[in-house]
């Protein structure tokens, strides 16, 4: 079973396969979010440690509440 070359670049050209997009980005009055809008008004909203850990920026861990028991 032979494959040409066309064959092969196709298969590999499909894992590669995306979108550009140019999103508005929007951070929250409080700056503790940020909101992306992405095509078709999908609406991304994560803290902005999320994308600090991805860039690899120092942050400070939010603090949590701890409920009273």
């Amino acid at each position: 079973m032979e494959q040409n070359k066309n064959d092969i670049q196709s298969q590999g050209n499909n894992q590669n396969q995306g979108f550009f997009a140019q999103p508005r980005a929007f951070l929250s009055r409080d700056g503790e979010y940020l909101t992306l809008v992405l095509p078709g008004n999908m609406l991304v909203r994560k803290h902005v440690n999320f994308y600090k850990k991805l860039l690899g920026v120092p942050f400070t861990p939010k603090a949590t509440l701890e409920s009273v028991a």
